[in-house]
């Protein structure tokens, strides 16, 4: 086999580096548990705590009883499944060649981490737990609605101090950085979708945002909210029978939950006429 130069391990860390330039949903969940996956079907089970009782306490007369922690239980399955396959005359050679290879990872990262993203948004507007304004905007309307989504996620006891995201289509982008030019660092939007911070909301855009009767879906939150797993779990590099070439394939394998419904709404707007 004339792939003597291939190491699996080096292209799957490549293009795991390539996936998390180009995620936006991907970036925007926490990954507490990557490392209790290994393949597809897996299970991991998640051990959320009750809340704690808060007592008064009086020097000298208060009996401190401590109370046994409940727990609830969740289950994260990893059931997303997706792989990428291509071939070049001599996949020996290309890997001497930078700009092959790097072009080589780039599209079937981005086709990965595509195809997680829309995975990714469709999870979240399922599970969120809290619904915001839902109708038309203009660009006097954005203020109070950037806003106001921040209250409603100030009231459902998110904590102030976490980082808010708040993911839109490209037209409420441009009316966002209209409203507030120069604070949303506009003229240096970022390969991930990020825009810039405004109303306590980081900005994102994008494409795959789900679509609903009304309008578009704004997703905003914390990055609490979801929890997601992922691996490429393989690599291989192979001669097909049916030509005369070197092959490679990959297997990517992920899987996503909501587990704080409360750190996480959902808005449907369309753009006002």
């Amino acid at each position: 086999m004339a792939l003597t130069n291939f190491i699996p391990t080096v292209w799957a860390a490549g293009i795991q580096r390539e996936l998390e330039r180009k995620y936006v949903f991907g970036n925007l969940v926490n990954r507490d548990y990557e490392g209790d996956i290994s393949g597809f079907g897996d299970k991991v089970n998640i051990n959320s705590v009750s809340d704690i009782t808060i007592g008064d306490y009086v020097a000298n007369s208060t009996v401190i009883t401590p109370e046994q922690l409940d727990s609830t239980q969740q289950q994260l399955l990893i059931d997303q499944s997706k792989y990428f396959a291509f071939y070049v005359d001599d996949v020996d050679n290309a890997q001497t060649k930078p700009k092959v290879m790097a072009e080589a990872m780039r599209k079937s990262s981005r086709g990965l981490a595509n195809q997680a993203d829309v995975f990714l948004g469709e999870t979240m507007v399922a599970g969120a737990g809290l619904t915001g304004f839902a109708g038309t905007l203009g660009l006097n309307d954005i203020p109070d609605y950037m806003g106001t989504i921040n209250q409603q996620l100030d009231e459902a006891d998110n904590d102030p101090d976490e980082e808010r995201f708040i993911v839109v289509p490209a037209w409420l982008k441009k009316l966002i950085v209209i409203s507030y030019q120069g604070s949303t660092q506009s003229e240096t939007v970022q390969a991930n979708g990020r825009v810039g911070t405004y109303y306590g909301l980081t900005v994102y855009m994008s494409n795959n945002l789900p679509q609903e009767t009304g309008g578009d879906v704004v997703v905003a939150g914390t990055r609490r909210a979801v929890t997601m797993a992922e691996q490429i779990v393989q690599t291989e590099a192979y001669r097909p029978e049916s030509s005369f070439s070197d092959a490679v394939k990959g297997l990517h394998v992920y899987g996503a939950k909501v587990v704080e419904p409360n750190a996480l709404l959902t808005s449907i707007v369309e753009e006002t006429v």
